[in-house]
């Protein structure tokens, strides 16, 4: 099964995000009927909401509104990664001077929240602009070949902006509609993923030669 996959962040602390979201659907036109969906209720809190080529969850004071729009999201498949906790410390502690460690430690968190739904096999993963450096391909593919993850389908990494890139949209409000609200966070528990030391620990140590 193929599809598309957009991965965006919430939040940042030394340079390193705090959530990170990941969504799927098998068809661009579902998460492009979802989005138009998500302004239409966002246009009811604040009309602007309708015109804006970008809804942004930190830009929602409703929390019902925030929860219809994540209902809408949930109707694809979608997971946050929510890196701001105790270990977060610890990990800046562990690999910070080392190795270009923020880039690196960033790929991690981005594969780690991607790595949920890569059953998918997705032919395309649009990630937000900012994340653009060349190396930065370098280490999601070595982290699909080196999990094992089925050669079927050649996957395609894209550097868009969230302006203009649906998959990218949805992320982002899944990632910042959880970051920002704790009651939100325990309705989708399920859809939050927390850091894992060890396997950080573990991907960090086998991209440490890239």
């Amino acid at each position: 099964m193929t599809g598309i996959i957009g991965i965006d962040c919430s939040g940042s602390k030394t340079y390193l995000p705090l959530f990170v979201g990941a969504c799927y659907s098998k068809e661009r036109k579902d998460m492009e009927d979802i989005y138009k969906k998500i302004k239409a209720l966002a246009a009811k809190e604040n009309k602007i909401f309708g015109y804006t080529r970008e809804i942004k969850a930190v830009d929602l004071k409703s929390e019902f509104t925030m929860q219809q729009i994540l209902g809408e999201i949930s109707k694809l498949e979608f997971n946050v990664l929510e890196i701001a906790n105790d270990d977060f410390h610890l990990l800046r502690k562990t690999f910070s001077g080392s190795f270009k460690w923020e880039l690196k430690l960033e790929s991690v968190f981005w594969f780690m929240a991607m790595r949920k739904l890569l059953r998918h096999e997705p032919n395309t993963v649009f990630l937000d602009v900012h994340y653009t450096k060349p190396s930065d391909r370098k280490l999601f593919e070595f982290l699909l070949a080196r999990f094992g993850e089925k050669e079927k389908v050649r996957t395609e990494f894209i550097t868009v902006s969230s302006k203009t890139e649906t998959a990218v949209k949805l992320a982002d409000i899944a990632a910042g509609a959880l970051r920002k609200n704790s009651a939100i966070r325990k309705i989708y528990k399920n859809q939050v993923l927390q850091l894992d030391m060890k396997e950080v620990l573990r991907l960090m140590n086998d991209i440490r030669k890239i």
